[in-house]
């Protein structure tokens, strides 16, 4: 064990070693970047140089590249720009659904292009687009994925929801859920159905 714990306080790369490890098999250590986030790596890739930085070493490379190759004007970039403007730029028109709700941007997406590809990855096709899985959250990494029309829809702050038994859903889900036509489900809730009774066939 004493010499597992000598490279404590040492610095690799960017990396400052905090700790030892003990959430996880192996000989990992808890390190903080100079860019001031926090990673767990592996103490051989530390030694052997494998691992220099949280990650941002690598984005500050990929951003260079970004603009080299051509991935600045991608559909990322532009849905990364619009994301911004929906959040940052009071004159947007749509800023009072995103900002001006106090929708926020995560500082790492918000200053670097490439930190957002990084968490996101290219989108899977044409038709994905970013959605927030709970819509009154910021945009960062465990809130945002890629999603095709019909689940941004049913995720949209508009969208009436019903629950039943312990689940949530909205009119379109628990059509599918039932097996009942969305319009026919939907004037039922209209005109004052119990859910119960409305959700039966």
């Amino acid at each position: 064990m004493g010499s597992l714990i000598k490279i404590v306080g040492q610095t690799f790369g960017r990396l400052i070693v905090v700790s030892r490890s003990v959430s996880r098999p192996g000989v990992y250590y808890r390190c903080r970047c100079l860019c001031g986030r926090s990673t767990t790596v592996n103490g051989a890739y530390l030694r052997y140089g494998h691992t220099k930085s949280c990650g941002c070493l690598r984005a500050q490379t990929a951003s260079k590249n970004f603009r080299k190759h051509g991935l600045h004007v991608s559909a990322e970039y532009r849905i990364w720009r619009h994301m911004k403007t929906r959040c940052l730029n009071p004159k947007c028109p749509a800023f009072h659904r995103y900002g001006g709700r106090g929708i926020k941007i995560h500082r790492s997406w918000k200053n670097s292009f490439a930190e957002f590809l990084r968490d996101m990855g290219r989108r899977p096709t044409k038709r994905h687009s970013i959605d927030r899985i709970d819509n009154d959250g910021n945009y960062c990494r465990r809130n945002c994925r890629w999603a095709l029309p019909a689940m941004q829809a049913n995720n949209k702050s508009n969208v009436k929801r019903i629950t039943f038994k312990t689940i949530t859903d909205s009119i379109a889900g628990w059509s599918r859920r039932t097996g009942i036509p969305y319009m026919k489900l939907r004037r039922r809730i209209a005109d004052g159905w119990a859910v119960g009774r409305a959700l039966n066939q």
